[in-house]
């Protein structure tokens, strides 16, 4: 197919610079902010690049991304717009998995002395604190911050040095330690594998003429060293998306000169895009102005043409304690419920403890029969490829898996088998009829009482058939087998809290997934995601208490909390709450306070 036929697919309609990124073929650099379609864009430039032969086979493509489910959304996109045939030539993964697969294909060709063996785990907490104590020998007390600073500040591998004393047990272990690398040591050992072997470098860059690399702005020094080491100077093309106003990983590295240091070392041109498909016209003003707060005001953005010019909601609940914000709040919503409005169309967002913040409302919702929960041990756990499996396990059993599902759970056994989906291979076959069977018997272990025994052994069950040894294979995270038991025993501890009043497997799924629920979240776990209606509570000097000393660090996590709004957006304000009993104050954060003033409807007790 050539350039001039192919067309967007699904009946996108791509903007101006959209089109441009989506055609380039020189390093981009694109600004895209909040609900400006970046997912979509890049998708689309995957089907351009796959079906019109620019990436012809066998070349692939390497789209990276700062965080699991944003590669997994990435993939499912490209599934959907794009042959089966051409599709499965698109690598979505993380940077922490890119890394690892560098260091895991290539391990032989890493020097002997930094080489990890093929059975290292990774993140183990027991063990890297193991190792700090037998470094350290600390004398007072220290926490997990402590021990992972320690890890942070170790030295690169290098071929004229021996590993030290942290590296090596990390490399080597002991009698009574297993191998156990940090995620940033494994890429330090990437970037070194690539320094020491120009030969595997090309094979990287002749395998992968495009890249694409999703929230930029989150990205570290040192994944940043990895992608230039990797990339630099060849004719490999890179696409860089991201957006500084949402740079809210500060905290966790994220380099703030990042745009500007693509731009210079790799001659990239800059694109930005104009559009909000996401939110109201009302909101996309609020947050304009939040933009001009840190002098990155923003030129022209457009609205969806499904707005009307005064659609969108901004409300700012006043309240005198937690008690009557509930009753506001939570008033509120039941009303937005009443109309059609889905409960998980509906999210609660807090800067900071929003089991704190949120246990009244909470509480208010719950005893009106509303489902609401914190979100974050469920946010987590549904990232998990082994609660994937045993959920689409259990679904498939019980006949109610969408035809959707289906494919992706053939998809994840066959991975686990190491077959590849055939319909002719007669493996492929063997392979189904065995899962067939297996369903089959599974699903009279389905009935019964539900409780925590019932579920282990129906987890066991499911490991049992699928066996641990291959889903370690497949799914390389769960090397580390202690990591790998803690997912599972989460997992069953959590199916049991969220089955309620369910009365079949259906139910349960449901609920565990969060359907029919409000969500609780902090900020950070918000970021990717969006909602009809957003609750942001406490906007207050006591949630944003570092304000002073990262002002614009704040500023833009308050503007990732309301750019998750389609159409309602509801800020809230208490003067005194149960955590402390002080007097609440918005003066650090008045110029925060100030725009919604500007721009909010207030409802006071």
């Amino acid at each position: 197919m050539i350039k001039e036929v192919w067309n967007p697919r699904n009946g996108i309609k791509l903007e101006k610079n959209a089109k441009k990124a989506v055609f380039s073929e020189e390093n981009t650099l694109i600004l895209a902010g909040p609900g400006a379609g970046k997912t979509e864009m890049l998708a689309q430039r995957a089907s351009y690049l796959l079906e019109t032969g620019k990436c012809q086979n066998p070349y692939r493509i390497l789209a990276i991304s700062f965080k699991r489910d944003a590669a997994s959304n990435l993939k499912e996109r490209v599934k959907e717009r794009t042959e089966k045939k051409n599709n499965i030539r698109l690598d979505s993964i993380t940077f922490d998995s890119f890394s690892k697969r560098l260091v895991d294909q290539f391990i032989m060709a890493i020097p002997l002395k930094w080489r990890p063996p093929k059975g290292y785990t990774i993140e183990d907490s027991e063990i890297k604190e193991t190792i700090y104590k037998n470094i350290e020998k600390p004398v007072y007390k220290y926490s997990r911050t402590t021990i992972n600073n320690f890890f942070d500040k170790i030295k690169k591998p290098t071929l004229e040095e021996e590993p030290d004393g942290v590296w090596q047990l990390s490399l080597k272990g002991t009698e009574n330690l297993k191998p156990n690398l940090t995620f940033k040591m494994i890429n330090q050992l990437a970037i070194f594998l690539l320094q020491t072997n120009p030969n595997i470098k090309r094979l990287i860059q002749n395998a992968y003429p495009f890249v694409f690399l999703d929230e930029f702005q989150d990205t570290t020094a040192l994944q940043y060293e990895l992608i230039t080491e990797c990339f630099k100077d060849t004719t490999t093309v890179i696409t860089a998306v991201g957006d500084t106003k949402q740079r809210i990983m500060g905290w966790a590295g994220a380099l703030k000169t990042i745009f500007k240091d693509f731009k210079r070392d790799f001659s990239a041109n800059e694109l930005s895009l104009k559009m909000n498909h996401r939110s109201a016209p009302a909101l996309v003003k609020l947050q304009e102005s939040v933009c001009f707060l840190l002098e990155e005001g923003i030129e022209n953005i457009r609205t969806s043409e499904k707005w009307g010019k005064e659609d969108g909601e901004i409300k700012l609940f006043k309240s005198t304690s937690e008690e009557n914000e509930a009753q506001l709040v939570g008033d509120d919503i039941l009303k937005r419920l009443s109309k059609g409005l889905r409960p998980e169309d509906i999210v609660i967002l807090c800067k900071q403890k929003p089991d704190v913040y949120t246990k009244c409302l909470k509480n208010y919702l719950e005893e009106k029969d509303v489902q609401i929960r914190v979100e974050d041990p469920y946010q987590s756990l549904l990232k998990e490829p082994v609660v994937d499996l045993i959920l689409k396990t259990i679904s498939a059993a019980d006949n109610t898996l969408e035809s959707k599902e289906w494919q992706e759970y053939i998809d994840i056994v066959c991975k686990i088998k190491q077959i590849t989906t055939s319909e002719n291979d007669r493996q492929f076959g063997e392979c189904l009829k065995s899962l067939n069977l297996f369903l089959k018997s599974f699903k009279k272990k389905l009935t019964g009482a539900l409780d925590s025994e019932q579920v282990k052994k129906i987890k066991n069950e499911i490991m049992s058939y699928f066996k641990t040894e291959s889903i370690q294979e497949a799914f390389p995270e769960y090397r580390n087998k202690s990591y790998l038991d803690r997912q599972l025993e989460n997992f069953c501890d959590l199916i049991i809290k969220t089955k309620d009043n369910a009365t079949n497997w259906q139910d349960i799924i449901d609920n565990f997934k969060g359907k029919n629920t409000i969500s609780i979240m902090t900020i950070h776990k918000s970021k990717g995601l969006e909602y009809e209606a957003v609750y942001f509570v406490g906007l207050e000097d006591q949630a944003f208490w570092n304000f002073k000393k990262q002002r614009d660090e704040d500023i833009r996590a308050f503007f990732v909390a309301i750019s998750r709004a389609k159409r309602i957006l509801a800020c809230t304000f208490c003067q005194k709450r149960n955590i402390d009993k002080v007097k609440r104050r918005h003066d650090e954060i008045r110029e925060l306070y100030k725009l919604l003033d500007d721009n909010a409807e207030f409802i006071c007790d």
